[in-house]
């Protein structure tokens, strides 16, 4: 099982909150997920989703404790959340749920990709600037700001719209509408990677890793 923090906007001070919300959600969503998953003798499908429950039930809890749920405008003070993904072997087969852009590869003993999830949040990364290109806040102009907020409150965490749209672990309900479950054949020798987006390149585009 891995979980993500996602990406703050920077402070007035031009900083990244500390302690990081991003961090506390990853590690409570982790926490809560794994602890849901170890008391089930027999994990299903519909376990799974009750983990990832479990999971943002505690983001939520980080962001009443921070004061975002009452207070949040999706910009410096948007919610906590994290994105997550986990997999499970049994029997032979692999039982899998994730979120957003936590993925799940079930790789042969060759380095063969034979199946992976799908990056969930890439409909909305191009709303957002280029990590390098954001600005800290006191230069950040009105169209940037609308831009953040934008991909915040209308593409996450909304499943009734009429366009694509991800899911984030932040405490809301509708988040839960985005975890995605299934199953697959294992056979003994292949290689299950569970990874965050920062993995992702190494998984897709690297052989030699692949074949670790």
């Amino acid at each position: 099982m891995v979980a993500d923090g996602v990406s703050r906007t920077k402070n007035e001070q031009g900083d990244y909150p500390y302690p990081s919300p991003a961090l506390m959600a990853s590690k409570v969503a982790s926490e809560a997920m794994g602890k849901s998953l170890i008391a089930r003798e027999e994990v299903s499908e519909d376990d799974i989703r009750q983990a990832f429950a479990d999971g943002n039930t505690a983001v939520r809890k980080v962001n009443e404790a921070l004061g975002l749920w009452e207070n949040h405008d999706y910009y410096i003070h948007d919610f906590a959340g994290a994105v997550a993904s986990c997999a499970i072997e049994k029997g032979g087969e692999i039982i899998y749920g994730y979120i957003g852009d936590c993925g799940v590869a079930h790789i042969s003993a060759k380095g063969e990709i034979l199946w992976h999830s799908d990056d969930d949040v890439a409909v909305a990364r191009p709303g957002f600037p280029p990590m390098e290109e954001r600005p800290a806040f006191a230069s950040a102009t009105d169209k940037v700001k609308e831009r953040f907020v934008k991909v915040r409150r209308d593409f996450r965490n909304n499943p009734t719209a009429n366009y694509k749209t991800f899911g984030v672990l932040t405490g809301e309900d509708t988040a839960l509408a985005y975890v995605k479950t299934g199953q697959r054949v294992y056979t003994p020798g292949d290689v299950l990677v569970v990874f965050s987006d920062g993995i992702a390149p190494f998984v897709f585009e690297d052989l030699e890793f692949r074949k670790l």
